[in-house]
């Protein structure tokens, strides 16, 4: 988890700055927004029906400038509004902050700190394949999503360093000393889905507990498409994983297309993936990448060879959609 020490180290704007704050023409319900710091893990009913509960992280830090913890809004026993609220020590570093993630700047002060560990570590993959009993090859065609999802992961956070937050398109809110960012995607979840994501998100993956379907996005085991929203909490991105088996349910195609929020961040991961193509090469998985405006694809050419089943792809695609779903603003806190 990064540090966020520099971040509040300038001096924090005055009290008579001016600013709105990023007001919110639609604010969440009374409540859900609060400067009360929740206890660790999950605060609230275990299966709630109404009414607001709360996940603050096992990890979360505590360095005298903030606190952050998630809060959820259930109406009729699923999630009507979610929002991660980081509470402040003064409203004027609320307003600081505020401004940070709202004109770029969010990131430049952390520029020598460690890189975001990936979501996806190669040896818990080969791992897990070889207990299946597969080839290291298929292993890492099943995690074809992860280093895509790692290169949006990391350039997210360069293209946050521009003065020109545009390339993002992160909106957060000032109320008090708090700074809030809403969670829309969580809309229509019910405790049980929530539960586990907050789990999954502060503690890791289990591959041996994954819920049946995934949680954020939309599995048609009729065509073989998957299709999520909100890639790392960024608007107006989308993943798609196409797929197609053979009549041994074996995997006969595999394609990954990711929409970035605009042309100039698809151009930065179309140039990253390709990077990272002789790697696959060398564990014989050939690769097709392209992008068209705001959309870039990736293709494996000979996805036949690898003989995975259909079974391993759909548990690597719910992997893929849980751990994609984590605003990728969290891992400051």
């Amino acid at each position: 988890m990064l540090c966020c020490a520099a971040l509040f180290s300038l001096p924090a704007c005055s009290d008579d700055d001016d600013g709105d704050g990023g007001s919110d023409i639609n604010p969440p319900s009374e409540g859900l927004v609060s400067t009360d710091i929740p206890s660790l893990g999950w605060e609230g009913p275990a299966a709630p029906q109404n009414g607001i509960v709360t996940y603050r992280p096992q990890d979360a830090e505590d360095e005298g400038f903030y606190s952050a913890y998630y809060a959820f809004n259930f109406e009729g026993g699923v999630v009507k509004e979610a929002v991660f609220n980081i509470v402040c020590e003064e409203e004027a570093v609320a307003r600081e902050l505020q401004r940070r993630f709202s004109d770029g700047t969010w990131m430049e002060d952390d520029e020598e700190d460690e890189e975001y560990d990936p979501d996806y570590e190669d040896a818990a993959y080969a791992a897990d394949a070889s207990a299946k009993g597969y080839s290291l090859s298929a292993a890492c065609l099943a995690r074809l999503a992860a280093p895509v999802a790692r290169v949006v992961k990391a350039q997210a956070a360069v293209a946050g360093r521009a003065a020109d937050n545009s390339v993002m398109g992160l909106t957060c809110t000032q109320d008090g000393r708090i700074v809030y960012f809403k969670l829309d995607w969580f809309a229509g979840q019910n405790a049980e889905d929530v539960q586990y994501a907050m789990r999954t998100w502060d503690t890791g993956l289990n591959m041996d507990n994954l819920p049946d379907q995934p949680i954020f996005g939309e599995w048609n085991d009729a065509t073989g498409v998957y299709t999520g929203t909100g890639i790392y909490g960024l608007p107006e991105t989308q993943i798609q994983m196409t797929t197609a088996f053979d009549e041994a349910h074996l995997l006969t195609d595999y394609a990954a297309h990711f929409t970035l929020p605009n042309d100039g961040l698809a151009a930065l991961v179309e140039e990253e993936v390709r990077s990272e193509a002789s790697d696959y090469e060398q564990l014989g998985i050939q690769l097709e990448i392209s992008r068209k405006g705001k959309v870039v694809s990736v293709s494996v050419l000979n996805v036949a060879q690898a003989k995975v089943s259909k079974e391993y792809i759909v548990k690597m695609i719910i992997a893929v959609d849980i751990l994609m779903a984590r605003p990728i603003y969290t891992d400051l806190f």
